[in-house]
């Protein structure tokens, strides 16, 4: 699952400190980056995902109440 592997880079990258002080700024701002893109992308699909679901209970009710 992309979403947990995401999950445990973003941990990782957070423990890293260690790890990052033997990185240069261009690469430490690389992984910052790509952190707030997974985040980003997260955020989107949970809006999407409960849009979706909200749109799919409206139908429900509708067809019940017809």
């Amino acid at each position: 699952n992309m979403s947990e592997l995401g999950i445990i880079l973003v941990i990782n990258i957070i423990k890293g400190e260690d790890f990052m002080a033997h990185k240069s700024n261009s690469e430490k701002f690389e992984n910052m980056a790509r952190v707030g893109n997974f985040t980003k992308n997260a955020v989107e699909n949970f809006e999407e995902n409960i849009v979706n679901k909200k749109n799919y209970l409206e139908e429900v009710n509708s067809k019940k109440s017809q």
